[in-house]
């Protein structure tokens, strides 16, 4: 999950767009959808998906690191 959110949050930081949303134009049936212009709202959902992924992964290294101590002693 750590990693997935990292991902999230480096693309939508760097090009301001959602995961979902592509950077070109996309055609549905007849029609020419625009891409989606970039956001300042999405560049700071992304740095709150890296900072939730970051924080998670830590956690994960904590109690690793953690386990192997108590599996020693």
């Amino acid at each position: 999950m750590a990693v997935t959110l990292i991902a999230i949050g480096r693309h939508q930081r760097r090009t301001g767009r959602s995961i979902g949303n592509p950077g070109e134009p996309v055609r549905v049936a007849n029609a020419l959808l625009p891409e989606t212009p970039p956001s300042k709202g999405k560049r700071v959902a992304g740095r709150l998906y890296l900072f939730f992924g970051w924080f998670l992964l830590l956690g994960a290294v904590i109690n690793l690191i953690n386990g192997t101590r108590a599996a020693r002693g």
